[in-house]
């Protein structure tokens, strides 16, 4: 009898834990389920936050964009707040535009304060004109530009019917009922008439028991808004504050309890009760029977004798009723003893002197011991050791306290960690269930070890590896994703995957995981773009893959892996241009363009091939193009190819090929090998030139040149005759001219000398001007004597030294530069030129000379010398702060006897500029000038850069 009722009560305890266990489960449930939906609601919202349009201050180009959020959250209002809580936009008013002054949500003012997501309790909003239960979520913007900061808010009312839809997903048994609670208590939604409860505080007993912090998330006698006592399962959501709630009727969560015993109980009680009133009612019948017998009058004897007749037959009876009632007894005893002989878990049962009262099998092979040594022995007088056992106290403790406890320790007499279950017996007793989970202990050992294994191969892997949920939000980064996106962790896990890969990627990328949920694929691989926070593209191999886990509460999520193919994408976009630039300069090339394979054997030809052969490129790879050539050139030509294959040489050879209209004209081929690192010959790269009208040429040349050099000698004797005529005639026009010009200076300088006193102011005059006159007339005829000479004399270039030349010029000018205070800035160095000193001397000269001489009135002369190389040229600038010239007239002061200026403002021959330009362009250079009346000067020329001398060997 002892055995069933300790064994009843056990299995008792141990459903109502189950029971529990299924009701937080669900609770639990319900609080993801109701994350999850928020979650979806704030990535939205952060999205929107990250516009363009909002992060420039540009609010109302933004409407679309709110629109589209408003949709994807079934018909929410999406706004936006102002610091201040002034409402900017909402899409609820036509075109977006608040009333006036109207104002925002405190949701969106503690948004902007945290600088991160805010949810509010249930609000009732108005603007539709009914009462709409509904909560705001809100995100602040971060403004771009000076200031930055969360300027505004984007806020979302969600009317709360769709939590309802999600709580439909759980299903709940018959009879229970989900609520969620706010961060006050009132009711967001609720499985059980949520038209008539939501918006209601949830009742005081609600709260109490959530106030209590119950560590088992379990409570039992609340009462509920249908006015019955429950068992309340609940959890709390971190995220919001919010609170989810599972509620069963005690009768209902009590039902299968009863049903589980009901056998059992019903049996040994009813028997029990039975048996003891038929004993006491067959003993009083009997007592009256033989007292009548004994002491009654007679003729009631046999009366008496009758009735202890039937009271032996009652008995019989009754007898026979026990015996049925031991056998049930008996059956149910056997029942209990063979549940606990048949569970897998050990079993024991103490009595308060700690006493063995029962001990199933399980038990006795972990023992090692047989029933009869412990049945009505203490515990501690059959295991010594068992009083230092970290098993005793708590076992006290339970007997003790009368509340059940579950533990886990590393049992000594079990040898191996072990799992206790407790449970106070009436009397002060105890009931132990353990189990070997020295197994699952090493499982979990194992598996933290290889937790740890991948925490450390997913930190310090080589590529980017993430954890992602379904709404695209990161949930796990390793530091080598930060450092390929640029972001750090904790920035980086408050963003989606959306809100970082380039525009033009997302959608092909959102249509992948699409596929990968709805199982449509594996995993995906594909090439994409990140956006650092500069917003410089990044470019990416990503592999995907789906991971759903196989517990019940657990949600699905992504694995990603992030290899960085940057520089690989720069190298083929390098190796795509390059190719194209390659195809494009072949194919756009006049010349017949091929490569050969390093075996020799021809694989491609450009288009010029088929305009010059007629054939189609096909039919001249391999060794298809020696059709098109010469028979009698072909030999040589092997010849020279077979050698620059063996040597890697280049390859040249001039040879005939017959073109589309038959003929057969001459061409130049030429090939060279391209080579790898190590020396390997990769592939060949030729070119053939049609050399027919060269050649031709070439032939006619050297007839004509022939004629031309009988031709040459020829003039060159009579130019010599003319050159020596001309020369004669110079010196003696010079000479013939000089002769008065001397008498004419001569007389003018006596008469200014020796007469002057009898002359008056005009006289003195006239003959300054007759000697002054004389004296340009000269310098006249030595400019054009040197104009005369540039023309006629032989000119010999050779290297020349600019710096030693300009510093002879400035000697020989010293006085001109000293009289007339001229600063003169010589930009060293200055390189040699191809040229003949003396020309340049006169060049140099006459340069400097007007430099120094065309300048305003007062102004000091500024000149500044330096070169300039320009590819084979040196070009020399002389730069002054003078008068300036036209820009139409730049041109014509080269000429002879072009002035710009009056003689007596600016006196000169108008031949220096001439003798200037003759002088470069008989050393074949060229000669400039860059000025604007007003702004100075800059004359240049440019003659050939001495080329270096190498030297030999």
């Amino acid at each position: 009898m002892g055995v069933a009722t300790f064994a009843v009560r056990d299995a008792f305890l141990t459903e109502r834990a189950r029971a529990e266990e299924r009701l937080q489960t669900r609770a639990r449930a319900m609080a993801v389920l109701v994350d999850r939906e928020i979650g979806r609601v704030e990535a939205l919202l952060r999205t929107a936050a990250r516009s363009e349009f909002l992060r420039s201050g540009d609010v109302r180009s933004f409407l679309t964009e709110a629109e589209a959020v408003a949709a994807e959250l079934g018909g929410a209002w999406v706004g936006v707040t102002e610091r201040d809580g002034t409402r900017l936009l909402n899409t609820f008013w036509p075109d977006g535009a608040p009333p006036p002054g109207s104002r925002g949500s405190e949701t969106a003012s503690l948004a902007l304060a945290a600088g991160r997501t805010a949810v509010s309790n249930l609000v009732q909003d108005t603007r539709g004109g009914e009462r709409t239960p509904v909560i705001v979520v809100a995100a602040p913007v971060a403004r771009s530009g000076p200031g930055g900061g969360g300027a505004y808010a984007v806020t979302a009312a969600v009317r709360v019917d769709t939590l309802g839809v999600v709580l439909g997903e759980l299903e709940l048994t018959q009879g229970w009922v989900g609520v969620v609670l706010d961060g006050v208590g009132t009711i967001v939604a609720r499985t059980v008439r949520p038209g008539d409860t939501v918006g209601l505080r949830a009742r005081p007993s609600v709260l109490e028991a959530l106030a209590s912090g119950h560590p088992t998330g379990i409570v039992h006698g609340v009462r509920t808004l249908e006015d019955t006592l429950s068992v309340v399962a609940y959890a709390r959501i971190p995220r919001t504050g919010y609170v989810t709630l599972v509620a069963v009727p005690d009768e209902v969560f009590a039902a299968p309890l009863r049903a589980a015993l009901i056998r059992t109980v019903s049996i040994g009680a009813v028997l029990a009760l039975a048996g003891l009133l038929l004993a006491l009612a067959t003993a009083r019948q009997l007592a009256r029977a033989l007292g009548r017998l004994v002491n009654g009058p007679s003729g009631t004897g046999l009366s008496g004798v009758r009735e202890i007749d039937a009271v032996a037959r009652r008995l019989a009876a009754t007898d026979a009723e026990r015996d049925r009632a031991e056998r049930e007894l008996r059956a149910a005893r056997d029942e209990a003893v063979e549940i606990l002989e048949s569970i897998g878990d050990g079993f024991y049962a103490l009595d308060a002197d700690r006493s063995v009262a029962y001990v199933n099998g399980r038990a006795l092979e972990t023992f090692g011991k047989p029933r009869e040594d412990l049945l009505g022995r203490r515990f501690d007088e059959v295991f010594p050791g068992a009083a230092g056992s970290p098993v005793t106290p708590i076992l006290h403790e339970v007997a003790s306290r009368a509340e059940p406890r579950e533990f886990e320790v590393d049992a000594p007499l079990q040898g191996r960690w072990t799992a206790f279950s407790a449970y106070p017996r009436r009397g002060g007793g105890v009931s132990v269930y353990f189990r070997d989970v020295s197994a699952r202990r090493a499982a979990e050992a194992a598996l933290r070890e290889s937790e740890e294994q991948f925490r450390a191969t997913f930190e310090q892997a080589a590529v980017g590896i993430a954890h992602v949920g379904l709404d695209g939000c990161w949930l796990r980064v390793n530091q080598r994703l930060c450092e390929i996106t640029g972001y750090p962790t904790d920035e980086l896990l408050r963003l989606g995957f959306q809100d970082i890969t380039h525009p033009d990627d997302l959608d092909t990328d959102l249509d992948q995981v699409r596929a990968l949920v709805a199982g449509e694929l594996e995993s995906y691989r594909m090439e994409k773009r990140y956006l650092r926070p500069d917003g410089t593209p990044i470019w990416v191999l990503l592999t995907v893959s789906l991971l759903r886990p196989s517990a019940a509460d657990a949600r699905p999520y992504f694995v990603s892996v992030v290899e960085d193919i940057s520089e690989l994408k720069r190298a083929e976009a390098a190796r795509r241009e390059s190719e194209r630039r390659y195809r494009f300069l072949a194919e756009n090339n006049p010349q017949i363009v091929w490569t050969a394979r390093p075996d020799g054997l021809l694989d491609y030809f450009n288009q010029r091939w088929t305009e010059v052969t007629g054939l189609p490129v096909e039919a001249g790879t391999g060794e298809g193009w020696a059709a098109a050539i010469y028979p009698d050139d072909l030999p040589r030509m092997n010849a020279a190819w077979a050698k620059s294959l063996a040597t890697g040489e280049p390859y040249a050879v001039e040879h005939r090929v017959r073109t589309r209209d038959g003929a057969w004209r001459w061409f130049r081929t030429q090939a060279a090998a391209l080579q790898a690192a190590d020396g390997d010959i990769q592939m060949w790269v030729g070119t053939a030139a049609d050399i027919h009208d060269e050649r031709e040429a070439l032939e006619q040349v050297r007839r004509l040149n022939a004629e031309l050099e009988h031709r040459v000698a020829e003039r060159t004797a009579q130019l010599a005759d003319a050159n020596a005529e001309l020369e004669s005639f110079a010196y003696s026009v010079a000479h013939d001219l000089r002769a008065p010009l001397r008498g004419m200076q001569g007389f003018s300088r006596a008469l200014l000398e020796d007469y002057a006193d009898a002359l008056d102011e005009t006289g003195r005059d006239y003959a300054g001007r007759i000697a002054r006159g004389a004296e340009r007339l000269d310098d006249l005829i030595n400019d054009l004597l040197a104009y005369s000479r540039l023309s006629r004399e032989e000119i010999r270039p050779e290297p020349v030294a600019l710096e030693g030349l300009l510093a002879d010029v400035l000697r020989h000018m010293d006085p001109q530069i000293e009289t007339a205070r001229t600063i003169l800035q010589l930009e060293r160095p200055l390189p040699k030129v191809i040229g003949q000193r003396a020309v340049l001397t006169q060049v140099l000269m006459n340069l400097l000379g007007n430099a120094i001489k065309f300048i305003p009135p007062g102004a000091e002369p500024r000149v500044r010398v330096w070169a300039e190389h320009r590819g084979g040229n040196v070009r020399v600038w002389v730069e002054d702060n003078g008068i300036g010239i036209r820009p139409e007239h730049c041109d014509k002061i080269f000429r002879v006897f072009e002035r710009l200026h009056g003689q007596k403002a600016y006196p000169g021959t108008g031949i220096g500029l001439a003798i200037v330009k003759k002088g470069i362009e008989r050393l074949g250079g060229a000669v400039g000038v860059e000025s604007e009346l007003g702004c100075g000067s800059r004359f240049w020329f440019e003659l050939p850069k001495e080329k270096p001398d190498h030297g030999h060997a």
